[in-house]
């Protein structure tokens, strides 16, 4: 993702599993100097144009990026205990056909 003046912002990687309908969004970064204006939003718009079905794991104690994608339209659909690490749990969010 490019700014206006053709700085980068951030990008996101996606792994699609075309056998089963979906991909799954394995990582979302902006650069801490573009927080917090958008980017984030606009990037994850980009891909929810791109595909109908998206997947990922959002760490279930941030609620920031828990409130973030529920703001998208994305739902939750399971916790994975100590996906992270002991006691650091994954909540699986999906979004669109399921």
């Amino acid at each position: 993702l490019y700014t206006e003046n053709s700085t980068i912002a951030g990008y996101a990687f996606v792994e699609e599993d075309k056998t089963r309908g979906f991909v799954e969004l394995q990582d979302i970064v902006i650069s801490s100097s573009y927080r917090k204006h958008g980017y984030g939003k606009h990037l994850m718009k980009q891909i929810m144009e791109k595909y109908s079905c998206i997947k990922l794991i959002a760490r279930a104690q941030d609620q920031h990026l828990i409130s973030f994608y529920k703001g998208l339209g994305f739902e939750e659909d399971l916790i994975i205990e100590n996906y992270y690490s002991v006691g650091e749990d994954g909540l699986r969010m999906s979004w669109g056909n399921r």
